[in-house]
């Protein structure tokens, strides 16, 4: 805006600042900040204020809010409220990406644990089923019943451990996953 207004002696970095804006409002949305019909009508609007928020532009994947106030304050007519220079601006988008990928690797984590509780949940029911028909093998089986015919009753006690311990087990890396997910902003 100060460039549109002639104002040469107020260039600094953040009339930069206000250029990489332009280009992040047009890789956020596909189209250009500003648009008319001649150089005259695009100074115009630039010096007018901001663009129609990027937030407010059909796209086919919605613009996160917090890199749309980024890309807003780039866009500022007020020097003032621009970032100080591209690398604070750099830095500002990076912060973003970087919290993008955490909830990206957070999601996937939380993912993992909710196929995992799924199995946990199904090895809850293969437990009591175990369990029923040990119990069932345990109620026909008399202490003094010789070793051989407690086969299936020793089988059916050895399943139930296993799937007991299966279940901590697998119930271990539920909680594994949920605390390796990194935090959320």
């Amino acid at each position: 805006p100060e460039q549109a207004t002639g104002e040469m002696h107020g260039l600094d970095l953040r009339t930069d600042v206000w250029s990489l804006g332009a280009i992040l409002y047009e890789l956020l949305t596909y189209r250009k900040a500003y648009r008319g019909g001649s150089v005259y009508a695009i100074m115009h609007q630039a010096m007018g204020g901001p663009p129609i928020d990027p937030r407010e532009q059909p796209v086919d994947v919605p613009v996160p809010d917090e890199i749309a106030e980024i890309c807003l304050r780039a866009l500022a007519t007020d020097r003032e409220q621009r970032f100080g220079s591209a690398s604070d601006l750099a830095a500002a988008v990076e912060a973003f990406l970087e919290g993008s990928r955490r909830r990206k690797r957070a999601a996937l984590r939380v993912g993992e644990a909710e196929v995992l509780w799924s199995e946990v949940l199904g090895i809850r029911d293969a437990v009591r089923a175990a369990a029923g028909l040990r119990d069932e093998l345990e109620a026909q089986v008399e202490p003094w019943t010789p070793l051989d015919d407690k086969t299936m009753l020793l089988e059916a006690t050895e399943r139930l451990a296993e799937l007991r311990a299966e279940r901590v087990r697998r119930f271990g890396q539920v909680i594994s996953a949920c605390e390796a997910a990194p935090s959320l902003p």
